[in-house]
């Protein structure tokens, strides 16, 4: 989505992405004999596995993962595509309870079909620590981290403008960010506005067999994300990895965070964009 709003040669290859998956999903089909048709993001896949289920019969398994539905509410000359989708699939999964009312809201007709079937992860991922050297690097008392693509959505900006209160309390804390994408440039001017080159540190891009030596390593993991153009966090499975690895969690109180986090019982919800009482 962000690419269309950027670039209007994406938004003309999108119609020719759409031909060739339905071109290349209906020689699988016939090729393999397909018993089942599972699409993925209701669009473009979803539409794509609904037609085809429209042409051909063949059982359609539709999965919501969180932009596509937001995107589909954003704009109501694509409801019909949506009513479309739900009327040519025989199961629909979502993966929060706030995605779910999202989508009943753009296609109310078809509550029987739909099961919240969260995202999972996989505990043994990050179950221990790989005699990691993290602190040695980064040396603090305290380290807060976060992970995440480096979006509007994901409210990196607060977490940032939480940094000084944190430090006037706990001054040896470090705040780690993991992740890249196009608000690096805006974070990195926020970092050097409030002055805070040597306790915040954006860490580009980590592997994932990488993250679960940052989360034990970690004191807190923070989830500041936000409401902004119609989306937000559908889910938050990082939040998910940080509560695996033992890590304590912070998130917002928006999207499918809730579904994650009961405030006070197994981390702590806080009202997006305040960084005051995120501090």
């Amino acid at each position: 989505y962000s690419a269309l709003r950027r670039s209007f040669l994406a938004v003309l290859q999108l119609p020719l992405f759409m031909v060739s998956e339905w071109w290349c999903t209906w020689r699988v089909i016939h090729r393999y004999r397909i018993d089942l048709i599972h699409s993925h993001w209701f669009i473009p896949s979803g539409l794509i596995g609904a037609l085809l289920r429209r042409f051909t019969g063949i059982p359609h398994v539709a999965t919501v993962h969180g932009s596509d539905v937001n995107i589909l509410k954003k704009y109501m000359l694509l409801h019909p595509f949506c009513r479309f989708i739900t009327r040519n699939s025989s199961f629909i999964t979502v993966n929060s309870t706030y995605m779910k009312r999202q989508l009943l809201m753009v296609s109310p007709g078809c509550t029987e079909m739909v099961r919240v079937i969260p995202m999972g992860i996989d505990p043994e991922q990050f179950a221990s620590l790989k005699n990691s050297d993290i602190r040695a690097r980064y040396p603090a008392e305290y380290i807060i981290f976060s992970a995440g693509r480096l979006i509007e959505l994901k409210g990196i900006t607060y977490l940032i403008e939480a940094m000084p209160g944190i430090l006037s309390r706990f001054p040896d804390t470090r705040l780690l960010i993991a992740g890249d994408g196009p608000e690096k440039e805006n974070l990195i001017k926020k970092i050097q506005t409030l002055n805070l080159g040597s306790r915040v540190t954006l860490l580009g891009t980590i592997s994932h067999q990488d993250l679960p030596d940052y989360y034990h390593s970690a004191d807190i993991f923070v989830l500041p994300s936000i409401f902004t153009s119609g989306m937000t966090e559908a889910l938050g499975v990082v939040l998910l990895e940080a509560m695996a690895s033992g890590c304590p969690v912070i998130g917002s109180n928006i999207g499918g965070i809730p579904d994650i986090i009961t405030d006070g019982e197994n981390g702590f919800l806080v009202p997006e964009r305040n960084p005051v009482i995120l501090a």
